[in-house]
């Protein structure tokens, strides 16, 4: 059996198997996030490291004020080097606004890579870092993106046409709750899930449906099957439909068994586990989250826990990094 993994960016992955503060938070209303217009709390990111044209495209969340969370490999090419940052706060027709760093060669100091991530030839586990945003160290550019040129912050006002949009996404004002994930058990999550996509400004909502949802304790992974995710959205943002962000999207992956005729275009999701949460509040102690209860799990039925034996089994073999 082969596995083809990739993650965003241009990681490729080749998988050969022989076979705080807690908010305890309660929400009714069962289609939160449902819509593009929630997530605002997600932002493209773009990384330009020194000496390369290429820029590495990504997205983040934004946890607190001056807090980003993102995928670890977005930003494994920034850990030692130079870098630029830039986050896009508001993107129209004819308008753009964008947060970017003025200072690269210290931007590697403001990223803060869990201690147990794995991005090696063995294992990919924990692909989860935090960013630190000051915007003191930030300008804010205003654009013209059908004309390619900058306009001043007044021109920028007049078009846009709601500005309180514009001021959440300025001071990060619409912030998750992070649902940590509490048990050792592999099971199915009972929720379903979105994800924002974003290019060039332009956003697209991305929802699963029927799939089972796999918690893997051993993988240190959400799983299911993929549902449109691509290259570029590494770092987003998985919300279920109860409202909690309950991972950072990492990577996707073609799996074909020898039980089963039909392959399998699965999502890999780090999720928050108690060690990443313990992370996360070193950072900031503020951050809101709640504890996943018994109610947003079920048992694997048995055909399940074949396609779950099938993924939690594979190896990983890292051929291509940043």
């Amino acid at each position: 059996m082969k596995i083809r993994i990739i993650l965003f960016i241009s990681f490729l992955f080749l998988i050969i198997s022989a076979k705080a503060e807690v908010s305890f938070v309660t929400i009714t209303n069962e289609e939160s996030y449902s819509s593009v217009k929630d997530f605002t709390n997600t932002y493209e990111i773009n990384l330009n490291k020194h000496g390369l044209e290429k820029i590495v495209k990504c997205q983040a969340v934004r946890l607190a004020k001056n807090w980003f969370i993102t995928a670890a490999h977005c930003v494994e090419p920034c850990m030692n080097d130079t870098c630029s940052f830039q986050a896009r706060l508001l993107v129209g027709t004819n308008y753009e606004a964008d947060f970017t760093t003025t200072n690269g060669k210290d931007f590697s100091k403001k990223i803060f890579r869990f201690d147990k991530t794995r991005l090696d030839t063995k294992e990919i586990l924990y692909d989860i870092a935090l960013i630190y945003f000051d915007p003191k160290e930030t300008k804010t550019v205003f654009k013209d993106p059908l004309r390619m040129h900058n306009i001043t912050e007044a021109e920028f006002l007049r078009r846009i046409p709601n500005r309180a949009v514009y001021v959440r996404a300025l001071n990060g004002t619409h912030l998750p709750t992070i649902l940590v994930m509490n048990t050792r058990r592999p099971l199915a999550i009972k929720r379903n899930l979105s994800v924002i996509s974003i290019w060039s400004g332009k956003k697209d909502i991305l929802k699963n449906s029927d799939s089972t949802v796999f918690f893997s304790p051993k993988l240190s992974a959400v799983v299911t099957e993929n549902f449109g995710v691509i290259q570029g959205i590494s770092g987003s943002g998985v919300m279920t439909n109860t409202g909690e962000l309950l991972g950072i999207v990492s990577a996707t992956a073609d799996l074909k068994s020898s039980l089963s005729s039909s392959s399998m275009h699965l999502l890999y999701i780090s999720p928050f586990d108690e060690d990443i949460m313990n992370f996360i509040l070193r950072y900031i102690p503020n951050v809101s989250y709640t504890v996943a209860d018994r109610s947003f799990y079920r048992n694997l039925n048995d055909d399940e826990k074949i396609t779950f034996k099938i993924i939690e089994d594979a190896k990983f073999n890292l051929n291509d990094k940043i």
